[in-house]
């Protein structure tokens, strides 16, 4: 069985993820706050037809989101249940597109043109290899 997030994400692993973010988040200029559990809560277990397949350990709690740009302050659910040291780029900016997607959806933002900074996480995707 596949175990995910066994160990407490380090707060080095931590601060990558969040400046990552931050950076492909830029154009609605936020700061993020990750609450990370002291200990974990699960473990969760996926499986098919009741066979376990993988366990996971959740160990993120609320993410803040402050941004002046949109003039608000919220918390919403982070996308993932924990953090590995190796997370690769690819899956912040994934992370970013559903982080963005929540604070459009919570604010009641709707996307009126492509000027709208929502599309300006997509400058960045050229960088991610």
């Amino acid at each position: 069985m596949k175990i995910k997030y066994k160990e407490k994400p380090t707060s080095e692993s931590v601060d990558r993820y969040i400046s990552i973010l931050e950076k492909y988040l830029s154009a609605l200029d936020v700061t993020l706050k990750l609450e990370v559990y002291d200990s974990p809560n699960g473990p969760l277990e996926e499986g098919i037809n009741d066979v376990p397949i993988t366990r996971s350990y959740l160990w993120l709690g609320k993410m803040e989101v402050i941004s002046s740009n949109l003039g608000d302050t919220l918390e919403i659910i982070p996308p993932r249940l924990g953090l590995d040291a190796n997370i690769s780029v690819k899956s912040i900016w994934d992370d970013a597109i559903e982080i963005q997607n929540a604070i459009y959806n919570k604010l009641n933002i709707s996307i009126t043109n492509m000027n709208d900074p929502y599309w300006k996480l997509w400058d960045h995707i050229e960088n991610i290899k």
